[in-house]
């Protein structure tokens, strides 16, 4: 659904993905529990976009540690997302979190 919405209109992604950001930090497990959905759907677009695929991993890599359950899984599968977007962006994030000294 995400690579039809915003097909041609990958600036309005970033847009929405800053106005979502400061709904992860929220006391409500249902605002997490959307944005992170969100998030993890949007990586698996953001082929190419290197700065926004930062943006999302950033965002959601701080909810890893979330009291939620459903936010914990959520962040996982976005995680696994990054696959999605090619091999280039799976080396560069694999060196860059694993192998960063």
């Amino acid at each position: 659904m995400n690579s039809a919405l915003f097909k041609g209109y990958e600036e309005l992604m970033k847009e929405v993905t800053e106005f979502l950001a400061p709904y992860l930090s929220h006391n409500f497990n249902t605002q997490r529990i959307t944005v992170a959905a969100i998030f993890s759907s949007f990586i698996s677009c953001c082929e190419g976009n290197v700065e926004l695929l930062t943006s999302l991993i950033n965002s959601i890599l701080v909810r890893l540690g979330d009291t939620d359950f459903y936010v914990k899984i959520l962040v996982l599968r976005g995680l696994g997302n990054v696959a999605d977007c090619g091999e280039e962006e799976v080396f560069f994030f694999f060196f860059f979190f694993f192998l960063k000294k």
